[in-house]
């Protein structure tokens, strides 16, 4: 059965859509968490249930004042406490459990931002968060589970402080992490987009490992198959980076419909599989194989289908598409069908990404002048610019960057790309993209064509920058696996003359890096702002 159809009654909150999608859900065990072989799971009403409880212990504790961090790992605690946030109309931001030095700074910097008084975390945590952000008050998962058992359920729902559910802080590649500030109903209508535009059914099988403090991990990966009335299969993001192959095999044996990540998360998977796993894995049920990410390379769709093509996996079933925290999780891209993305429209997207689909009603996603805030004809390079009732207007330090056009509201991106033949390609970022004597540089070129040469080096893990002036380049890039110090200077040598063959341009240091050297966001992309940050700085040294 469909979700939902453009005549169905629409909800009139974002609390109303959980509640009644955990109350009449369809399956036995609505919510699997794995967890080392085990899988721990609840029924939808149990969750309901648990959750109106915690909301009733949130208020006892008063902690529903001011913005809550929520500092928990991934599993049922948290989808507990983000289910018991949406019914109790706390405003909650979640964090990831900070373990390194780099972990307490972000921390610091986000609570400076948004001035946060609360923080849920684990027992294990509470000192170090305690001696960590002295002014905050920490309450402990366990110590509010235990206070909710005595307490009756919560039957009323309330609306977030200022109207705001959930501050969602950016992965910060480009700049410092920014919180965007969202409300219920932009939550509940890009949920709804989503619902649609993949045709989401109370049947319909997810799993995710994403991390659930990101867009991604949070929205896509938990949160809508919640409120869709589906499955859900939780699996430990640190256990999928351990093994890969997990992934597969829950889907495989689990018949799961809708699951997906990033580029790495495919490549990683189709580098270990061996024959023996192959020969186990019926993939035949993955339908919804999503892929999100700043850049997809062009090759991944094949790749993907020709890794997976002895496990029944459809090679349409993998698609590509767009989004950002600003407009909640999704703004564009579904899955193709009939071969819409064909050898003459991938010719009109010439560049090293490959284009997601819009299919053919995409009215709140264009591409306008960077000049004048005006639309560009189909084929034409821009600014992404979004629209729509899923769109934030404002962070916790300052507004949006958006403009009016045709009575609308759009919001800017920051990205550039190109809409034809309704397939969407991002180009770069604008703080990214270099021109340099003539020339306009796009860094996953050089990227793309490193890892085509050698395949050692990673495609997701570099940096093209200008040094002396804005008139020296610099090309830096990760390695997979271990080098030998030769290999490096003679790969970087051979780089040289293949980008000043492809592209006629000089590219005076090619730097090769050791893996997991450069900096990285929790999300792990590389920190473009804090390594030009450092290049400044260097420079005056």
């Amino acid at each position: 059965m469909l979700l939902m159809s453009t005549n169905d009654i629409q909800p009139r909150s974002l609390a109303e859509q959980l509640h009644n999608s955990l109350i009449t859900s369809c399956h036995d065990y609505a919510i699997n968490i794995y967890h080392s072989g085990d899988i721990i799971s609840a029924s939808g009403a149990e969750l309901d249930k648990n959750a109106r409880k915690l909301a009733a212990a949130f208020t006892q504790a008063q902690i529903s004042q001011t913005p809550v961090l929520v500092l928990l790992d991934s599993g049922y605690d948290f989808i507990q406490v983000l289910a018991a946030a949406i019914y109790s109309g706390i405003t909650i931001a979640p964090c990831p459990v900070p373990k390194k030095t780099q972990d307490f700074q972000r921390l610091r910097s986000i609570v400076n931002d948004t001035r946060f008084s609360a923080a849920i975390v684990h027992e294990r945590d509470r000192q170090h968060i305690k001696q960590c952000l002295p002014g905050v008050n920490v309450f402990t998962i366990e110590a509010l589970m235990g206070e909710a058992l005595a307490l009756n359920a919560v039957s009323k729902f309330l609306p977030p402080r200022d109207n705001v559910a959930i501050i969602q802080y950016s992965s910060g590649s480009t700049a410092r992490p920014k919180g965007v500030l969202l409300s219920g109903q932009m939550i509940l209508a890009n949920f709804l987009t989503v619902a649609n535009d993949w045709q989401f059914n109370t049947q319909h099988r997810h799993l995710t490992w994403l991390p659930h403090y990101h867009d991604m991990g949070l929205f896509g990966g938990l949160l809508y198959p919640i409120l869709s009335g589906g499955w859900l299969m939780v699996l430990d993001p640190n256990t999928f980076i351990k093994r890969p192959a997990v992934w597969l095999k829950l889907i495989s044996q689990y018949r799961v419909n809708v699951s997906g990540g990033p580029p790495f998360a495919y490549e990683i998977c189709l580098r270990y599989l061996s024959e023996k796993l192959t020969a186990q894995l019926d993939l035949s049920c993955w339908s919804l194989a999503f892929c999100g990410a700043d850049y997809i390379p062009a090759t991944l769709k094949k790749q993907v289908a020709h890794g997976l093509v002895d496990t029944g996996f459809s090679a349409d079933a993998f698609f590509a598409c767009y989004g950002l925290a600003e407009t909640v999780l999704f703004a564009g891209g579904v899955k193709c069908r009939g071969g819409k993305i064909n050898d003459e429209l991938m010719h009109l997207h010439s560049h090293s990404t490959l284009p997601c689909y819009l299919g053919a009603k995409h009215t709140n996603i264009d591409i306008f002048s960077l000049q004048d805030n005006q639309p560009l004809a189909p084929g034409q390079e821009g600014e992404i610019c979004l629209s729509g009732p899923a769109i934030a207007l404002l962070y916790s330090s300052g507004e949006v960057p958006s403009f009016e056009y045709a009575h609308r509201r759009w919001i800017r991106t920051g990205d550039i790309g190109i809409i034809s033949g309704d397939l969407l390609s991002i180009t770069g970022r604008i703080k990214d993209i270099i021109k340099l004597r003539g020339k306009t540089l796009y860094p996953i070129d050089f990227a793309v064509l490193a890892n085509k040469l050698y395949p050692q080096l990673n495609p997701h893990v570099f940096l093209l920058q200008t040094t002396e002036s804005a008139e020296i380049l610099s090309f830096s890039i990760e390695t997979y696996t271990h080098q030998h110090s030769q290999w490096h200077v003679e790969t970087s040598q051979a780089l040289q003359l293949a980008f000043n063959e492809a592209f006629g341009i000089f590219v005076r240091d090619v730097i090769i890096c050791k893996r997991n050297t450069m900096d990285r966001t929790t999300s792990g992309k590389v920190q473009r702002w804090k390594a030009k940050v450092s290049k400044e700085q260097n420079a005056t040294h």
